[in-house]
């Protein structure tokens, strides 16, 4: 006659079964760590007043009606005082006490999704979520019915949670009134009994109170009432001096006498899975040919040992064993059913990974480890191919055990393994076969993924590339996404999900195969506590973490970490820099958060940088350089880092810092000062906003990108002069000159200098002075009065001195040498250039270098000196470009024309006239294009020539230039 414990087995094979976890299974899975009912309310006394050292009232009040005599109706009531006190502050409380609890019993984890994995639900009555993320499940709580309905029938995949949920504490039942609440309410009720009905109830973990509650206790009841006639169709399972004094509802099962015995009684019971018969489908991977070729060859090759294929979370690994099979010749020396595919994501132990491979070979999984072996010797008799994947699971948890058992294995004749692993791999007695990491995608190869996943050509679609960059070369990830643009006409609204949902657009299903989250959590569950530490901090960079910043914030405990984040193959150190795939980076963001004291660390680092970035240009910049410009694509993010935490009571600096890093130098990314400015506003803080907003005008005015900087401008402004910067105000003014001057508006210009000179003068800024007075000069030189241009230049450059502004120096040395310059002063010229040069190269200002730089080509050409002056402008050419300087490239372009015009012809010279103008017209800048179109006049005939012509008249006339109209043909 079969036992009650061989009727549940039954239940739990068929699936049928919804297993309820109470605060036991918790405790057990945490190491004792996650807190029970009772302890959750003593908790919660000690929260509501942490600092004062004195309790109110109603707290010794609670303290008292919870003594030693306390009844379960006290225990409610006070539940309630509690709840009700605490208010906005309970969910708080609930994230203190249970956002931390991590799965530590891997054993009993496994043992609990062999039950799921046979169609049996999950539930709990606790309020954590080491189920679900144990899992890679998502908790469903009551108040949703029809989410809750879904889990109950099998319809989707999620950890019912039958009291609530920490996150959602509407649906939490801690009180009185909290259980009074689920009672009342319909749908949730009818939930309950249904299941009840439905399924076969197992409690683990629950006490005898836990059954009697105001919720599961009148479920019980209920269903003793009305359906007692069924039989025994409800359990629980408990210790052998516990079996007494159940509800009569609930059949009791002893599973031992400590509660060490459960997992190995759950192991026990443990549905069998059902045997493999598909092989998996033809991957046909994308790349990596030689690599396969590698693989293929050790598996034809009878003398070769085992094969491993090591590589980091979704790169690619599985794909490669699977496609290796697939060879021909492979497949005629195994046959198609001698290929084997073995997950071993459920294998906590060494016997668990040979119990699975028995299984996939259509053997019989139960006895000893030596018959087990002794089947699978005879089973290969005849060659037999098997794919260990995911060996990292049993391996992390029983490595010494595993590697034995893959010895045994290695040694029996006609059995290949291939290999998958993350992480540090298996050291085998006789040696394997090793492929080289597994690493991301080449471009070429990457595109051809997701095409292929998506269906369709993208290659000419303009956001294709920034959609590649952002996958990072990870095929999982290119594979999902790719599968989300099949069928879509472009991808522009999926790049648009991507900046919006990052890691969420990655989960595609709930299989470490097609969820990168999922899969990225395999690795996670096994780090030790620093290395995931560091990795929560690694993710926050996009350019590499430094070793540095490690050391700094981890102190003795960084070397460990980094060393186990580098064999779990999540990070690469290269040169001292920790770096992650991008895919990878954003999983982790959602998965880990960066802990309090290491935020903190951290923010002083980005602070620290940013405002060292700030020394670009100036003479401190070599002090800094050296530790600055390796973070050069990462000082945006760290200025976002600090925006998002508000750890910084600094932002203004290190906005500034950022944008003058970026506009000396020309690298990196500015969009973090727009984040910047947008908290300043939302804190009311307008001095700081507009300093921000001014960085951005200086950005943009930078790039010649004028309306953008206007704008910024006339934003900054109103907002120094309501706080009453005097300084702020001036610096504003003199930059919206610099606008007027830019768009050949010399009247306009002078007017701003004019009216900024007296308020630089009012609050004492030397520098600013000087500023005005050179720009004044500009002026001058622009309407060629050479000798009002050489002062304010001669002026200037005292000033400059003064107050140490080598930057300053450099650039009215400059314009001196562009005065000799325009007096046919060659020698002049040269000798100031060539004085400026170093400074600006010292200072890191790539723009005042390639202005030197450029004007010595001018003085080459001068001196018919074809050869130097190209070989200057094609020097200065990158340097305008790194710095996002249009007119400066165009101005390039434009004179390596006129040395091919000078070596060959005007219409040879035509086409890189032709590529300047249309850079002169996204200025636009009138002046230039104007001459552009003279040259390409001379290039031309007939009718497009007198287009040109009539082009540059009006473009001139359009800027006040009557002098240069004069100087061409006269109009017909």
């Amino acid at each position: 006659m079969a036992t009650d414990t061989d009727q549940l087995k039954t239940i739990l094979q068929e699936g049928k079964g919804l297993i309820v976890c109470g605060a036991g299974v918790s405790a057990a899975l945490t190491g004792g760590k996650a807190p029970g009912w009772a302890k959750l309310i003593k908790n919660a006394l000690n929260f509501a007043d942490p600092k004062t050292g004195t309790d109110p009232a109603w707290v010794r009040g609670c303290r008292e009606q919870l003594a030693d005599d306390a009844t379960i109706a006290d225990w409610l009531e006070a539940a309630t005082t509690i709840r009700k006190k605490l208010d906005k502050r309970f969910r708080a409380f609930l994230q203190q006490e249970l956002a931390g609890l991590t799965c530590e019993d891997k054993a009993l984890m496994v043992a609990l999704a062999a039950m799921e994995a046979s169609g049996n639900v999950i539930a709990t009555t606790n309020y954590d979520d080491v189920l679900s993320e144990g899992l890679g499940r998502k908790p469903v709580t009551w108040p949703v019915p029809e989410s809750a309905m879904n889990v109950v029938t099998g319809e989707s995949k999620g950890i019912l949670h039958l009291h609530g949920h920490r996150e959602d504490t509407a649906s939490v039942i801690f009180s009185g009134e909290d259980y009074e609440t689920i009672r009342q309410h319909a749908a949730a009720q009818f939930l309950q009994q249904l299941t009840a009905h439905q399924r076969h109830l197992v409690f683990l973990g629950c006490s005898k109170d836990g059954l009697a509650d105001e919720n599961i206790g009148e479920l019980l009841n209920w269903f003793q009432t009305h359906w007692s006639g069924l039989g025994k169709q409800h359990f629980v399972l408990c210790l052998e001096k516990d079996k007494a004094g159940w509800p009569d509802a609930v059949t009791p099962i002893v599973y031992g006498s400590t509660h060490g015995d459960l997992t190995g009684f759950l192991k026990a019971i443990a549905p069998v899975p059902a045997p493999a018969t598909l092989f998996p489908a033809n991957p046909h991977m994308v790349g990596r040919q030689d690599q396969l070729r590698k693989v293929v060859a050790w598996l034809l090759d009878d003398t070769c040992r085992p094969i491993i294929i090591p590589g980091g979370p979704g790169l690619g690994k599985s794909t490669m064993a699977v496609q290796a099979a697939y060879d021909p010749d492979v497949v005629a020396k195994f046959g198609a059913a001698a290929r084997h595919f073995v997950r071993l994501d459920s294998a906590a132990t060494s016997d668990d990974m040979l119990r699975l491979l028995a299984n996939a070979l259509s053997l019989d999984a139960r006895g000893s480890a030596a018959q087990i072996l002794q089947s699978i010797v005879a089973a290969c008799a005849l060659p037999v191919l098997a794919i260990l994947d995911n060996l990292e699971t049993p391996l992390q948890q029983d490595r010494d055990a595993v590697e034995e058992l893959l010895s045994h294995l290695a040694d029996i004749a006609g059995l290949r393994l291939v290999v998958t692993v993350r992480g540090a791999t298996p050291h085998l007695r006789g040696g394997a076969e090793q492929l080289p990491e597994i690493l991301k995608l080449p471009e070429r190869d990457a595109r051809q993924v997701f095409e292929t996943a998506a269906g369709n050509p993208f290659h000419d679609d303009k956001d294709f590339a920034a959609l590649l960059q952002a996958m990072d070369g990870h095929p999982l990830s290119l594979v999902i996404v790719g599968r989300l643009a099949n069928g879509q006409a472009n991808l522009q609204h999926l790049l648009k999900r991507w900046t919006d949902e990052k890691a969420r657009l990655l989960e595609a299903g709930d299989h470490r195969l097609n969820n990168v989250i999922v899969s990225l959590r395999l690795s996670l569950d096994v780090l030790g506590k620093e290395a995931r530490r560091l990795l929560s901090l690694v993710a926050e960079l996009p350019d590499g973490f430094a070793v540095e910043f490690a050391n700094r914030i981890l102190s003795k405990s960084a070397a460990k970490a980094m060393t186990e984040l580098v064999q779990a193959r999540l990070v690469d150190n290269i040169n001292d820099r920790l770096f992650m795939l991008a895919p990878l980076r954003e999983a982790v963001g959602s998965c880990l958060t960066v802990e309090a004291g290491d935020a903190q660390a951290f923010s002083a680092i980005c602070e620290e940088l940013l405002k060292e970035a700030g020394e670009a240009g100036r003479e401190k910049w070599g002090d800094v350089k050296s530790r600055v410009v390796p973070e050069a694509n990462n000082l945006n993010q760290m200025l976002e880092w600090l925006v998002r935490k508000a750890a910084s009571a600094d932002f203004a600096m290190c906005a500034r810092g950022l944008c003058e890093f970026n506009r000396f130098t020309g690298l990196g990314s500015t969009t973090a000062i727009v984040s910047a400015a947008n908290s300043r506003r939302a804190k009311a803080d307008a001095q700081s906003e507009a300093h921000c907003l001014k960085s951005l005008g200086d950005i943009a005015l930078d790039r010649s990108e004028h309306d953008g900087a206007l704008a910024r401008y006339e934003q900054a402004l109103p907002l120094y002069t309501r706080v009453g910067n005097v300084l702020g105000e001036a610096n504003c003014i003199k930059s919206l000159g610099n606008i007027a001057l830019a768009r050949s508006d010399p009247d306009g210009a002078r007017a701003r200098y004019e009216q900024a000179l007296p308020l630089f003068a009012r609050v004492g800024s030397v520098l600013g002075e000087a500023n005005c007075i050179m720009s004044l000069g500009d002026i001058a030189f622009r309407r060629s009065d050479l000798d009002g241009a050489q002062a304010r230049y001669e002026q200037a450059l005292p000033l400059y001195a003064r107050v140490g502004d080598m930057l300053g120096e450099a650039n009215c040395i400059q314009s001196l040498g562009d005065i000799a310059l325009e007096r046919s002063d060659l020698d002049g010229a040269q000798a100031r250039y060539e004085q400026a040069l170093p400074p600006y190269a010292q200072l890191g200002s790539v723009m005042g270098e390639a202005n030197c730089i450029y004007s010595l080509g001018d003085i080459a050409l001068e001196r018919s000196d074809h050869d130097g002056a190209r070989a200057r402008y094609e020097e200065a050419l990158p340097l305008y470009r790194q710095v996002g300087d249009v007119l400066g490239e165009a101005n390039s372009i434009q004179s390596l024309g006129d040395i091919v015009e000078r070596e060959q012809s005007a219409s040879a010279a035509a086409k890189l006239w032709q590529q300047a103008l249309d850079l002169y017209a996204r200025i636009p800048e009138p002046y230039s294009m104007g001459f552009a179109h003279r040259r390409l006049a001379s290039a031309t005939e007939g009718a497009e020539r007198e287009a040109h012509m009539a082009e540059a008249r009006r473009l001139w006339r359009s800027i006040g230039r009557e002098d240069l109209v004069a100087e061409l043909l006269p109009e017909e």
